[in-house]
């Protein structure tokens, strides 16, 4: 959702985007970032949490003024870690505004948090489910991937830059932390860097 495609209007607690077919609202942070759109009718409905929202969340001096009035609403944090995950960005920080136990995990492990919510969006995986395993941590969320080295991953996961799911999709990652000989490699890096992830593909550790 572009400022360039409609001309949105900030109320004070909802972003607003008008068109010739429907109404949207993109509440504040205070709202949750909570998602509601118009249907033929004029009947608003809540937007799920896992449909897709093509909104930034990061300030820009090409945003329209209402959407930079929305976006400061948003605790700079929650948009300088959520924004390392452009292709989803606004998903990830509207969790964290849900479930304050989110941006605990998203802190102490971004590169988990990045994978277990993509993980439960694809799989269209119940909500509660998702947030009982926030809740529980990084482990059971690990065991529940199917990773069996568990203690091992979690030690990787630390190491690996932030920014590489920029790159590097999140189900990769998991892929190479299931997979013994990925894992090996992996270990062995002290600072986990994007360039260590195409050397994997190339090497073809994932068919080991």
């Amino acid at each position: 959702m572009n400022d360039s495609d409609y001309a949105p209007i900030w109320d004070g607690g909802d972003l607003i985007f008008l068109s010739s077919t429907a109404i949207t609202h993109i509440g504040s942070w205070d709202k949750k970032l909570n998602v509601m759109y118009s249907d033929d009718n004029g009947d608003f409905h809540d937007k799920h949490l896992y449909d897709y929202v093509g909104i930034s969340i990061r300030w820009s001096k090409n945003n329209h003024a209402s959407t930079n009035s929305w976006v400061s609403t948003i605790p700079e944090e929650v948009r300088d870690l959520c924004g390392l995950y452009p292709c989803n960005q606004f998903y990830l920080a509207r969790v964290t505004a849900m479930e304050p136990k989110a941006l605990d995990l998203a802190r102490r492990d971004f590169i988990i948090f990045v994978i277990w919510l993509e993980h439960c969006r694809r799989n269209s995986l119940p909500t509660e489910i998702m947030f009982d395993f926030i809740s529980e941590g990084e482990y059971p969320i690990l065991k529940t991937l199917g990773v069996c080295r568990v203690d091992e991953a979690l030690l990787a996961c630390k190491r690996i830059e932030r920014n590489v799911v920029s790159t590097i999709p999140p189900e990769y990652i998991l892929r190479c932390l299931i997979n013994d000989a990925c894992l090996d490699y992996l270990s062995a890096i002290k600072q986990i860097k994007t360039s260590h992830f195409t050397h994997i593909s190339t090497e073809s550790y994932l068919t080991r």
